[in-house]
């Protein structure tokens, strides 16, 4: 290779790398520019869903009697966070189907909190009552995050379904 080639190929490597760090710093800007208009329109507008969850904690169809203890953990999906009211919840829901299913009335219990992480549920177990201890316990966590949201069920009395 010529001086003259080489030359031309340092030029171009240099042009090359001005223009993939200016590319790099546009892209950087622009990203702290839409991360700050977000951060402005949650200021003036708010949360548009709030965050209050309606409160769903209840004895669903006490007339079947004998209730199971469900207990709710999670983030706001599983607060019901968004439903109108509380039966529209998704522990109003499931108190609904479990009581239809058992024919047994069904206690909610929700200790999930609005905007809660999973890294969060070890605090909303600790805010139990320490006497506390339900039949059947749901976690629904990573709502707002993609891919998949993960709901945990676990049937910590058995005795409940005989």
């Amino acid at each position: 290779m010529d001086r003259s080639a080489r030359g031309r190929l340092v030029a171009v490597a240099a042009v090359a790398g001005v223009v993939g760090a200016a590319g790099g710093g546009l892209g950087y800007a622009a990203r702290e520019l839409l991360h700050r208009q977000a951060e402005t329109a949650r200021r003036i507008i708010g949360k548009p869903l709030g965050e209050q969850a309606p409160d769903a904690d209840r004895v669903w169809k006490p007339s079947y009697g004998n209730p199971v203890d469900l207990l709710l953990l999670g983030d706001s999906i599983a607060a019901g966070l968004g439903a109108d009211i509380r039966k529209e919840t998704l522990g109003g829901r499931l108190s609904k189907a479990l009581a239809k299913t058992l024919h047994r009335s069904v206690r909610l219990r929700t200790g999930a909190v609005v905007g809660s992480e999973s890294s969060m549920l070890a605090g909303q177990i600790d805010a139990l009552p320490s006497d506390y201890a339900a039949d059947v316990a749901v976690i629904v966590v990573g709502g707002n995050v993609k891919p998949v949201m993960q709901i945990y069920i676990s049937l910590i009395n058995t005795s409940v379904i005989l």
